[in-house]
């Protein structure tokens, strides 16, 4: 059902893509383009419809290839049909200075197909408990609110949006969303029979809970991009993004903290310092982020929406070489206590 509700969201997304533009974009001539949007879209639900229909061993099956295979061509349709949007609009949408935003964007889908094929490519008979079932649903519901943050980012665009020094800003958010994917497909892989286990499963409920909201606040920048934005009631705003920030370097603190011994070897160290590595970028880009725009932006009243935060942060992350806010002598410090559990309410 999950999968369903995917869909019927990126029907949606095709129908808000239809409407967004200019009134040349609805003349006879795009219509062609608008078919094939929805030609593929149609695809897209077949194939999920026959995903669904294989859940049994008999999915691991030589003969169900194919019906992988069927979703990757409905993805490459998918690709070429946005590429299609992406170059039908008017002489301004063409200037280089966009074509940078849209490449950023398709090398997000291109993540997001790796990723993909790359989930289905793992698959043994383990595979197919219900226990990782509903982990694989959280992962696609991520990944639905990354299509609906990217084309958040295409709608949002004043020409104060086309300005450099935003431009990198936007490039920073989309290279951490991207390595928000890689991390997630990581996560994947790394699983022992003891990944199974409930009192880790709570725990990995809760990263993909942050997960969740990380995606909510990506979306909630996107949409806050005006003179108003700087207003009390937004400083809110701004709170919240902190806040999932600093719920996902938690998260990520009792995902290493829980497990045995065996999981602090050497050839597990590699994943888990790529894990801190995403979340130390995207700690950098927040920053930037509060930093990057009108000289008003930077005022006191700002500045205590995240007071002391970033040092909050760079404790999480004392083996980085690249924290330079950590106080002398503090690098070596060890956690106090017993790691704390997190429960679901």
């Amino acid at each position: 059902m999950l999968v369903f509700s995917d869909v019927q969201s990126l029907c949606i997304s095709a129908r808000l893509w239809l409407q967004v533009g200019s009134p040349k974009r609805l003349r006879s001539d795009l219509n062609q383009t608008e078919m094939l949007v929805f030609s593929d879209v149609q695809s897209l639900c077949i194939s999920a419809r026959l995903w669904l229909q294989v859940g049994s061993p008999k999915r691991l099956r030589s003969d169900l290839n194919q019906t992988e295979m069927l979703v990757f061509s409905d993805v490459q349709s998918l690709c070429i049909s946005a590429r299609l949007w992406l170059q039908v609009g008017s002489p301004k949408r063409l200037r280089s200075d966009l074509n940078q935003t849209e490449m950023l964007v398709f090398s997000d889908v291109q993540s997001l197909c790796i990723s993909a094929r790359l989930w289905l490519q793992v698959g043994s008979p383990k595979r197919l408990r219900s226990d990782l079932n509903q982990t694989e649903m959280l992962v696609f519901s991520d990944v639905q609110s990354l299509c609906i943050s990217a084309r958040l980012w295409l709608q949002v665009g004043s020409p104060k949006r086309l300005r450099s020094d935003l431009n990198q800003t936007e490039m920073l958010v989309f290279s951490d969303v991207q390595s928000l994917c890689i991390s997630a497909r990581l996560w994947l892989q790394v699983g022992s029979p003891k990944r199974l286990r409930s009192d880790l499963n709570q725990t990995e409920m809760l990263v993909f809970s942050d997960v969740q909201s990380l995606c909510i606040s990506a979306r909630l920048w996107l949409q806050v991009g005006s003179p108003k934005r700087l207003r009390s009631d937004l400083n809110q705003t701004e709170m919240l993004v902190f806040s999932d920030v600093q719920s996902l370097c938690i998260s990520a603190r009792l995902w290493l903290q829980v497990g045995s011994p065996k999981r602090l070897r050497s050839d597990l160290n590699q994943t888990e310092m790529l894990v801190f590595s995403d979340v130390q970028s995207l700690c950098i880009s927040a920053r930037l982020w509060l930093q990057v725009g009108s000289p008003k932006r930077l005022r006191s009243d700002l500045n205590q929406t995240n007071p002391g935060w970033w040092e909050l942060v760079s404790s999480l992350f004392l083996t980085r070489t690249s924290c330079e806010k950590i106080p002398k002598n503090e690098g070596n410090r060890k956690p106090r206590g017993a790691p704390v559990v997190w429960r679901r309410p």
